[in-house]
């Protein structure tokens, strides 16, 4: 079994002890094993059975442990690193933004850029490992920070189980109770709600003008997977190229703070994340995996149906009957025949009699205006502007060209006042 043990230290000077340790079901047991601290120890014990690493996170307030700490933001962080190394055998080492007084080490640099930054570099680490459990350990976090801890691994997991579509992840938290390491929660993560994160209304900074750009894209899709709009979700993953990477808002975070080393040695920042933000970035991480469906030039019954997964059940099972619907309309056209939606269903209702006495109306006029019922009736798909064509032996399936915009715009707008 692969485990990561994921952990924020709030210092590092640590002494041997022995813990009563619990094993990967979460399950506590008499073994009582030795460790420079809790982390340590869980992981020493869970090695004899399991592939075991260690993520850990520890403030930059850990300045007051250098001689002479550097005046530059990023020569600190390295620094840092070095030194956690240097006395303990972890596999990953990440320096936050902190908060706090520490005699003269002033520190102002946002605990949402905190938050942001744990979230961003576990889920990096969550993708390179593929763990089948994570065990989060806040025996020795401080309870100003034990909050954004908590959530930011929930974000971090939840993001690398929408990425990389994984079915069975556990998470494990738990914490020192004397000398007895107690799983606090257990949780299985199976399905995801991604909507939940990109419905809310997503802000990438706290500062005041500060736009936060694709945001209306990343809610309509928010929206398509909440409501069952697989045509929709297509378009809206083509158009949602200009989103912000998360590499470069990282930057943004690490390029505002400054340093200013005198009598105090003090770093601030006139940047900050915003809670909200990793929902933006998982929102990015989610375009990124399906993009290559959008990619392609046509729209395929095949590429709806590659989409299937990624919808709640009832909305599922309402595609795809609209799906099949569309195969059995398919039947009636000839290769490179182009078809209004709304067409096919008066041919298909059409009695044989009536349509050899020419009794079925052709006319096949493209009407752009929403109607609300009948695009949750039928998965997205408006019979005045939903076009089907069969080209050479494949379903094409599309959206009238001039009614994109107003389509696209509408389910922007969903539930907005």
């Amino acid at each position: 079994m692969k485990i990561l043990i994921v952990t924020f230290w709030s210092d590092i000077n640590f002494s041997n002890e022995k813990f009563f340790v619990f094993d990967e079901k979460g399950e506590r047991t008499s073994v009582e094993q030795e460790g420079l601290n809790e982390t340590l120890a869980e992981a020493e014990f869970l090695k004899d059975n399991n592939d075991v690493k260690i993520v850990a996170f520890l403030p930059t307030t850990l300045s007051r442990i250098l001689s002479d700490p550097p005046p530059d933001y990023n020569q600190l962080v390295q620094r840092l690193e070095a030194e956690v190394k240097n006395r303990v055998k972890v596999d990953y080492v990440h320096i936050l933004p902190s908060e706090g007084t520490i005699g003269n080490h002033v520190h102002h640099e946002g605990l949402g850029n905190f938050h942001f930054l744990f979230y961003l570099k576990l889920y990096e680490d969550l993708l390179k490992e593929s763990p089948d459990a994570i065990l989060l350990d806040l025996s020795r976090t401080f309870s100003y920070y034990q909050n954004y801890t908590i959530s930011a691994t929930q974000l971090a997991l939840d993001d690398y189980v929408i990425t990389t579509n994984r079915k069975n992840s556990i998470l494990i938290q738990y914490a020192r109770i004397d000398n007895t390491l107690v799983p606090l929660f257990i949780k299985d993560f199976k399905k995801v709600r991604i909507y939940d994160y990109l419905t809310t209304n997503i802000k990438l900074s706290k500062e005041k003008g500060f736009s936060t750009q694709g945001k209306s894209e990343i809610y309509g899709i928010g929206k398509s997977l909440e409501l069952g709009f697989p045509l929709i979700l297509i378009y809206l993953l083509k158009n949602a190229n200009k989103l912000v990477p998360p590499d470069e808002f990282e930057k943004m975070i690490i390029n505002s703070m400054k340093v200013n080393k005198g009598e105090k040695y003090e770093i601030v920042t006139n940047f900050e994340a915003h809670e909200t933000a990793p929902y933006y970035f998982i929102g990015y991480h989610f375009v990124n995996s399906y993009k290559k469906i959008a990619e392609e030039s046509e729209i395929s019954l095949e590429s709806l149906e590659k989409l299937l997964e990624l919808f709640e059940d009832p909305q599922r099972k309402l595609i795809v009957r609209e799906i099949e619907i569309l195969k059995d309309f398919s039947k009636l056209m000839k290769d490179e025949e182009e078809h209004l939606l709304d067409y096919l269903i008066r041919v298909g209702n059409a009695r044989v009699i009536d349509w050899m006495k020419g009794k079925v109306s052709e006319d096949e006029k493209e009407e752009c205006d929403v109607n609300e019922d009948e695009m949750y009736s039928h998965a997205g798909l408006g019979r005045k502007f939903t076009k089907i064509m069969v080209k050479e032996g494949k379903i094409v399936v599309k959206y009238a060209e001039n009614c994109i915009d107003e389509i696209l715009s509408w389910v922007k707008n969903i539930g907005k006042e």
